[in-house]
C-alpha cells in the first residue's frame, strides 16, 4: 500500500523509502538509523511528502 501511495503523490526514491518506513511505524530516529540519514533529514522528507499529498 505505501508502494502504492508514494507512486501516486509522485515522490522521489529517497522519500519513497521513508514513507515505506513511516508505514511500518518507525519513528523518525529509527527511520533514520535505518537509511544512514539524521532525524532531521526524514522529518524534511516528511514534510515534503505532506506538501506533496495536499497538491
Amino acid at each position: 500500500m505505501a508502494i502504492e501511495e508514494s507512486e501516486r503523490y509522485g515522490l522521489t526514491p529517497r522519500e519513497k523509502e521513508v514513507w515505506v518506513l513511516h508505514r511500518m511505524v518507525l519513528t523518525y530516529k529509527q527511520a533514520a538509523s535505518e537509511l544512514h540519514i539524521t532525524p532531521n533529514t526524514v522529518k524534511k522528507h516528511m514534510k515534503s511528502i505532506y506538501v506533496k499529498q495536499k497538491g
